[in-house]
């Protein structure tokens, strides 16, 4: 049923091509099963597949329609098609960084200090969590030891110090997750401008060569 859809479906297609081919004064130019070419104001849906020409009487190709491809031809091209899109979109990014990249800075040492002072800034961070991460442990450590004092005396221990504890927990997992992952940013920092500067230093040797060929000429 859907086979026998798809078939009329192409035909209406058709049709509706060839009436409009046919009123602008344009046919069809398509091989045979035996190969010969042939003009028609029509072409049967079973060797549009293979592709056609649509044409003027005066022999002016209008348009080309190529053969439509198999399966694997189709996966083939729908692969190439995704790695060159991948190529693409690759080459844009590099232009984009490069273009910032001449735009911001104009030496390799810019690029070092501004690393730096990168660096400098998520190292503060970092000790900041790091004492209140401490501060936060002896806080802690103080509560347990006067929980444990109520224990050993045979006394209940106060809601307001099971609370406290409760929290300071609680902010002990929260800063040590800040603190990893201001750790984790601080080598994303590094990298990111190692990479700055290599790719610096290489457009800058692009530039010399190409001045000094222009030179040369």
């Amino acid at each position: 049923m859907k086979q026998r859809l798809r078939i009329l479906t192409a035909i209406l297609v058709l049709q509706g091509i060839a009436l409009e081919a046919q009123a602008a004064g344009q046919y069809y130019r398509y091989a045979t099963p035996s190969g010969v070419k042939v003009i028609s104001d029509s072409i049967p849906p079973e060797l549009a597949r293979h592709g056609y020409e649509i044409i003027r009487l005066n022999g002016e190709v209008i348009k080309t329609v190529p053969r439509q491809l198999t399966e694997e031809e189709l996966k083939v091209y729908q692969a190439g098609e995704a790695e060159r899109k991948k190529q693409r979109d690759e080459e844009k990014r590099l232009k984009k960084w490069d273009e910032t990249l001449l735009l911001r800075y104009s030496r390799s040492k810019d690029i070092e200090e501004a690393g730096e002072r990168a660096l400098r800034e998520v190292d503060i961070r970092i000790r900041l969590l790091q004492n209140n991460l401490k501060a936060q442990k002896e806080a802690l450590e103080a509560n347990q030891m006067e929980l444990a004092k109520l224990q050993r005396k045979g006394k209940e221990p106060k809601k307001i110090l099971l609370d406290t504890a409760a929290g300071l927990k609680q902010e002990i997992s929260y800063t040590e997750t800040s603190l990893a992952q201001r750790i984790k940013d601080r080598k994303t920092v590094e990298q990111s401008y190692a990479a700055d500067l290599e790719r610096f230093q290489l457009l800058s040797e692009r530039i010399r060569l190409r001045q000094e060929l222009s030179k040369q000429r």
